[in-house]
């Protein structure tokens, strides 16, 4: 199911059949330089390539997305939009990550303004943060070109994180060129069922104890939020 479009890329559902392109991403020590838990062996990309398959378990508009290349129709990254808990605060992260073959080509700015005019306009959402390593500064070109402000440092993992934020208010101000995303036609993510084989369907009562762990972060100051509270949005 496709969640939105943009002019070169496509943003649909996870499905199983993509495990072998995600760990190809998340083996590259490269491209998992900046991330805390460093790289995933093939059991931890599957365990969190299933936790993603309908959207987040908790909350399931928002989610890791495939993202498509629609020129070659090649799986180039994930990107999308995750929950968190801050300092016992509701957050949602637009998330990105691609392929070293499609870096510096304007794709990582071209999802994350999607992402983030996909967060305002259809979820409504009256925030987004962007977390990144501080010095990781390719993503932090992105987060700014995407409209994202440094807010604050925060210590994740570990690991000194920067948060980056914008706010639906400044979402309402020119920014610049901005890129136009398409809505799929079947994008009513709270009401859509996929049909998945069993052998994949995911449910949080079965995720191991090591991936739960990685996925609360080791913390319950900062971490990828498990609650169902409603996501705060301007409505």
């Amino acid at each position: 199911m496709i969640v939105l479009e943009t002019e070169r890329l496509s943003l649909r559902r996870l499905l199983p059949h993509d495990l072998d392109s995600l760990f190809a991403l998340y083996c590259d020590p490269e491209i998992r330089r900046y991330f805390p838990e460093g790289t995933l062996t093939y059991a931890e990309t599957k365990q969190e390539l299933e936790w993603f398959l309908n959207g987040h378990p908790a909350h399931p508009e928002l989610g890791l997305w495939a993202t498509i290349h629609k020129d070659t129709s090649q799986f180039i990254g994930r990107c999308g939009l995750i929950p968190w808990t801050i300092d016992q605060t509701l957050e949602v992260e637009v998330a990105y990550l691609l392929a070293k073959p499609y870096w510096r080509q304007g794709l990582g700015t071209e999802a994350a303004q999607a992402l983030v005019r996909y967060g305002f306009e259809q979820l409504h959402l009256s925030r987004l943060i962007a977390l990144i390593d501080p010095e990781h500064q390719a993503s932090i070109r992105t987060a700014q070109k995407a409209g994202f402000a440094f807010e604050r440092e925060i210590e994740m993992q570990g690991m000194r994180t920067s948060v980056y934020a914008r706010s639906k208010a400044q979402f309402a101000q020119p920014l610049g060129r901005s890129i136009p995303i398409k809505r799929g036609t079947t994008c009513r993510l709270l009401a859509c069922h996929i049909q998945i084989s069993t052998s994949f369907l995911i449910s949080t009562a079965t995720t191991s104890d090591r991936f739960r762990h990685r996925m609360l972060g080791g913390s319950t100051r900062y971490c990828p939020t498990t609650s169902t509270a409603p996501i705060p949005t301007d409505r």
